[in-house]
């Protein structure tokens, strides 16, 4: 993600996840055991993004699975890239351009499709 800010060490006591980021309940999410154990063992390498409230909290926008491995192991501080809110306007944005171009190759995709069979039915 762009515009990083300072790398910061942080308590996972003071980090929350939105439940619209992921699909299941916390209790019914399974870790996998590698993600778990390449913790355990090298720590996590690639740290996770959050976005901090004004309460002091932190909310992850990326790498939950990493956030929840360290939590079970009881990792004491969790290494984390610190989100502004104008990196995170800017990610959405290029998120939405990204879709739009989907949706256009997509539609396309399909155009070609009917085509082919409007072909193929034409052959007959």
């Amino acid at each position: 993600m762009e515009g990083r800010k300072l790398k910061k060490e942080i308590g996972p006591q003071l980090i929350a996840i939105n439940r619209c980021k992921i699909q299941s309940k916390y209790d019914e999410i399974i870790i996998s055991e590698k993600l778990i154990t390449s913790i355990e063992k090298n720590g996590i390498i690639e740290p996770i993004y959050v976005q901090e409230d004004t309460g002091g909290k932190f909310h992850v926008v990326d790498g939950v699975m990493r956030f929840l491995a360290a939590r079970k192991l009881g990792v004491e501080e969790i290494p984390a890239f610190v989100l502004t809110p104008n990196d995170l306007e800017t990610n959405y944005r290029n998120a939405d351009n990204i879709m739009a171009k989907a949706n256009v190759v997509t539609n396309q995709f399909r155009d070609m499709l009917e085509q082919i069979r409007e072909n193929e039915e034409s052959e007959d």
